[in-house]
């Protein structure tokens, strides 16, 4: 069953791949991203920014 979706930002590589596949195993859809710039384009344009 699918929990939601989460979008995942670190630089770190490793910790990155580690954190997704914890998450996907616990049943979230997980998108990666390396910077806060390559979220930008997942994001709403209404999204309030917390």
């Amino acid at each position: 069953m699918m929990q939601g979706k989460v979008l995942l930002v670190d630089d770190d590589e490793l910790i990155r791949h580690s954190t997704e596949q914890w998450l996907s195993m616990a049943g979230f859809e997980v998108i990666m991203c390396e910077t806060a710039e390559q979220v930008l384009p997942h994001l709403s344009k209404t999204f309030p920014g917390y």
